[in-house]
């Protein structure tokens, strides 16, 4: 069945699997702000492609996917209840997302997002179909080997910051490994802190720290580990414009400077732009995809969908 995944030359023209400094043959970075995105995209040689599924075949999606992704979904059904109150809150969703990638995932209230953030994370157990992270079949897992696979191979990112308070900012960083009985690797530690921003609070608490800074310790305790993927569940809900901007800028470079996946649950059309690609749900269903996503675009495809 066909899923939902780039197809083409990747932006900046990533024609490869990425080497071990996570950067793709030829790629280009860029890693100011605006990103590349619509017409300057098409300035640059990037291409921007829009796809929307047919509303007539609920099955129909991108008819390229990738050998090697991050995370597959196929065929993820999710039922809460049973009879005539049931409530279908995902459809069949089948999607990928692409190593070294940072896809946003938004729709109208009621959509589904939630649900496909908790079943892709492993948080939940889809009703029926497979959910497969770097190749795993989560269905496969007993609930301590996903516990396990979830303190090792996801990183998370919530709105609410899930600091513990008293704890300073290098011990919240460290927090996933202490749990799972590992060491910090020193160096890694300083290169996480350092591109976060944090390395003159590392002592503090976390009632010492803006907002912002808050969400940058959450960004760099999902990044310890060295995850498969990061999943950001409204990162910037919670914080000023100015502030939500300089998160939104961190997980760009988190994926364009460190080689991350991040795939980020939004309902910002302004949040979303900072994507490579938008997958749009609607009704629990995968409605269509956005590649090289500005505002306006977002903002339009929103709207349409709302009026369903």
């Amino acid at each position: 069945m066909p899923i939902p995944g780039r197809s083409g030359p990747f932006p900046g023209g990533r024609t490869a699997r990425p080497d071990g400094s996570g950067r793709y043959a030829g790629e280009r970075i860029w890693l100011g702000w605006p990103p590349i995105r619509g017409r300057a995209a098409h300035e640059e040689g990037i291409p921007v492609f829009s796809r929307t599924a047919d509303s007539s075949d609920p099955e129909q999606t991108h008819s390229v996917s990738d050998p090697d992704p991050a995370v597959r979904l196929d065929g993820v059904t999710k039922v809460y209840g049973q009879g005539a109150g049931a409530v279908h809150a995902l459809r069949g969703v089948s999607m990928e997302f692409r190593r070294g990638g940072f896809t946003a995932v938004m729709g109208p209230s009621g959509s589904g997002k939630s649900t496909f953030l908790h079943c892709a994370a492993g948080l939940d157990r889809p009703t029926t179909g497979q959910v497969r992270l770097a190749g795993q079949d989560l269905a496969a897992l007993t609930p301590n080997e996903l516990t396990v696979l979830r303190r090792q191979r996801i990183g998370f990112v919530f709105q609410a910051f899930n600091l513990l308070p008293s704890l300073t900012v290098e011990q919240n960083i460290t927090l996933p490994l202490r749990l799972a009985g590992r060491r910090a690797d020193k160096a890694w530690l300083a290169e996480i802190v350092e591109r976060t921003g944090l390395g003159e609070r590392v002592r503090h608490l976390p009632t010492q720290l803006s907002g912002g800074q808050q969400q940058r310790v959450a960004i760099a305790r999902a990044l310890v580990t060295r995850p498969e993927v990061v999943f950001a569940d409204e990162p910037t809900g919670a914080l000023d414009s100015t502030t939500g901007t300089e998160v939104l800028r961190l997980l760009r470079h988190v994926v364009d400077g460190m080689g991350q996946t991040v795939i980020m649950v939004t309902h910002d059309p302004v949040a979303a732009s900072y994507a490579d690609q938008v997958y749009f749900l609607a009704d629990g269903a995968f409605a269509e995809v956005l590649d090289g996503p500005t505002p306006e675009r977002v903002a339009e495809r929103m709207t349409l969908l709302g009026r369903r």
